[in-house]
């Protein structure tokens, strides 16, 4: 079931029995179930492809040899799709992790098969069969929809409302679709990824949420290890989004006196964007100002090892306490996770890794209002 019960939330956070398995898909559907007895999922932030998959897979029933196994994890005919999941009451409760197109596959022995994936970016990596002419006016968010659709009929497109523009635009046959979706979601500050359903999603890159959705503190027994770094002297404090001819521009700044960015007491360092699907003001400032969040947001990142939560995504607020590296109560955002698909031993745990970042609309628990300044 997704997403997780109260009850298997409750087990994440105190001694529990974990459990994990592979679907094999066939058209989407799941035709058998595979056991990981290694690997992970990764999932960054901002990456092109959000999600990858590195696993090695056995057959739990034993009937399968792993040549059979290997024939049934053909690339050119299925997916996987992982999860890790919770024992509540001796029955498991699982959050899917993705659904990932193999792309390289090796007989590990004993019946075992070593395999990566990438999650169904893949699909819209590649050209169109023939052109495409997106008129004037379109939403941002139909053009990259219809975009979508040249490499697979029928997706639906879970999308904000942009309250943008583009066109009249005009592709060739051999673009590679997933990099022109890209640059539409850029120039309005967002992004194009696939969920951990295999949902493909366009949404600002920021936080999902400004709530922490989880806390890791000194003594709860869930934060296992954190290491935390500054930097500002390689940090852009000033975004400049235009489109190609540079008719249209827009500034973002850091303009809060307390960051060690602060415009007015440290140097300027520029980060200029160029996308020529910028057509409007209003849109080069809803970029400019998403990039700086991002940027600054790299002066103070944290890197932790975690008893795995397989419910935490990229984008979401977390709160780590852990004064002893300078951690007291802090808001921050994930950036990346690695998720274990398997669970370790008492002397050997196989813990998840977390990367954070800052993010300068929360600071220390709380939740702060805007404090960029955009300027045409």
């Amino acid at each position: 079931m997704w997403p997780f019960s109260g009850a298997a939330r409750n087990e994440l956070g105190q001694s529990h029995t974990m459990c994990a398995r592979v679907d094999v898909l066939h058209a989407g559907h799941p035709v058998y179930s595979l056991s990981p007895t290694a690997g992970s999922v990764q999932a960054e932030a901002g990456r092109s492809v959000m999600r990858n998959l590195s696993v090695t897979l056995a057959d739990p029933t034993g009937s399968l040899s792993g040549g059979d196994v290997e024939d049934l994890l053909s690339p050119y005919e299925c997916e996987l799709a992982p999860y890790r999941g919770v024992m509540v009451g001796g029955v498991p409760v699982w959050a899917p992790l993705g659904i990932f197109r193999p792309t390289s596959r090796e007989a590990a022995g004993d019946g075992q098969v070593q395999v990566t994936g990438q999650d169904r970016a893949i699909a819209y990596q590649g050209p169109m069969a023939g052109g495409l002419a997106i008129s004037g006016g379109t939403p941002v968010e139909t053009a990259i929809a219809r975009l979508l659709v040249t490499r697979h009929p029928g997706v639906a497109l879970q999308s904000w409302a942009t309250g943008c523009t583009v066109g009249p635009l005009l592709y060739k046959p051999d673009i590679n679709v997933w990099d022109e979706v890209q640059k539409l979601a850029q120039s309005v500050g967002g992004w194009v990824f696939h969920d951990r359903t295999g949902q493909p999603v366009f949404s600002p890159l920021l936080p999902s949420s400004l709530l922490p959705v989880a806390r890791w503190g000194e003594g709860g027994g869930l934060l296992l290890s954190v290491s935390r770094s500054e930097d500002s002297d390689s940090i852009h404090n000033v975004v400049v989004v235009r489109n190609s001819d540079g008719t249209v521009t827009a500034t973002a700044e850091d303009t809060d006196p307390a960051s060690p960015t602060y415009v007015g007491s440290s140097e300027r360092r520029v980060q200029v964007i160029t996308n020529e699907h910028v057509s409007s003001v209003q849109q080069a400032q809803q970029a400019a100002a998403t990039e700086l969040v991002r940027e600054l947001g790299r002066t103070e990142t944290a890197q932790a090892t975690i008893v795995p939560d397989p419910t935490l995504d990229p984008l979401d607020a977390a709160t780590v306490h852990r004064p002893r590296v300078g951690l007291v109560e802090r808001t921050l955002i994930v950036q990346s996770t690695e998720v274990p698909l398997t669970p370790g031993t008492p002397e050997n745990p196989n813990p998840m890794t977390v990367g954070f970042r800052s993010y300068i609309l929360t600071r220390d628990g709380a939740t702060l209002p805007t404090t960029l300044e955009v300027t045409s």
